[in-house]
């Protein structure tokens, strides 16, 4: 499956869209102003990108996402913001509910006009970090954008460029997902875009370089070059970060125990999964799991 350049209708000058899903990201629906809406069955979900920047807010449900080079499991609360042409995408392990807002922050943007060129572009930088907002920011966030669902299209730029405001502001207390170059449609091979969607499919499988030289279609020299390039990791470090964010979703979800989690991760040595678990996540899966307990 290929990665997917998504392409985004322009609405209004100011070329942004509100969407909203509830519990199933197979009905996603734009939101339009005065309460108004509409279905967007062909929206994609997988993994994609787009020239737009992206804030997305998960008010329900947990799963596991690829933000540029960052593989990893996410809960709800939490809000992302994704840069121009990263790619982003997620995989959902149980319903989930929240909202995305898309913009063009191009300078093509009547608010470049408006005085705003300092934040903007610090908004555009922020963005390519892929931050994860604290949860204080969150709920600013979520305040502003529902309070866009219902007013009329002039009220709505006041809040949004109140929303862009709280973005720029908290961009300190921001964590960054992401170290990754842009996937620009006319800059990336196919081949690259065709492998690293075959390892996240198929991360739980026995994989190798060699696998996925053979896929990429590359020479092996080329595709070690190239796969460092876009995604900031070599592909021994990227298919264990898809490995070790499925596990840790599923310690905090499953009672299976630590050796089946292991093992239907793809890791062949419970003994290098405990290593690579504490070096990515500092606790050991037990004691993850354990905490993840505690707050339930």
């Amino acid at each position: 499956m290929p990665l997917n350049v998504e392409s985004i209708p322009k609405d209004g000058p100011l070329a942004y869209r509100l969407l909203t899903w509830h519990q199933r990201t197979d009905k996603i629906v734009e939101i339009l102003p005065h309460g108004s809406s509409r279905v967007l069955p062909d929206l994609q979900v997988g993994w994609h990108h787009h020239k737009e920047i992206q804030l997305t807010l998960f008010t329900k449900g947990t799963g596991v996402w690829q933000l540029g080079n960052h593989i990893g499991s996410f809960s709800a609360p939490t809000a992302v913001l994704i840069g121009s042409h990263l790619p982003h995408g997620w995989d959902a392990q149980e319903e989930t509910s929240g909202y995305t807002l898309q913009i063009q922050l191009a300078p093509q943007n009547p608010l470049w006009k408006l005085g705003f060129e300092q934040e903007l572009q610090k908004l555009n930088e922020l963005a390519m970090r892929i931050p994860c907002f604290d949860p204080l920011t969150y709920k600013e966030i979520l305040a502003r954008i529902q309070k866009m669902e219902s007013v009329s299209a002039m009220a709505r730029v006041g809040h949004l460029v109140q929303l862009l405001d709280i973005l720029v502001r908290s961009s300190e207390g921001a964590t960054s997902k992401n170290t990754m170059s842009t996937l620009r449609p006319e800059t990336s091979h196919p081949g690259l875009q065709r492998t690293i969607r075959w390892i996240l499919d198929n991360f739980q499988e026995p994989l190798t370089v060699s696998d996925a030289v053979k896929m990429s279609s590359m020479s092996r020299a080329t595709f070690n070059r190239q796969f460092s390039r876009h995604t900031g990791k070599s592909f021994v470090t990227f298919l264990n970060d898809a490995r070790l964010a499925h596990a840790h979703l599923r310690l905090i979800q499953s009672q299976d125990s630590v050796a089946e989690i292991a093992f239907e991760s793809g890791f062949g040595s419970l003994t290098r999964f405990h290593a690579a678990f504490r070096k990515a996540f500092t606790d050991s899966p037990t004691v993850v799991r354990k905490k993840a307990q505690s707050f339930s």
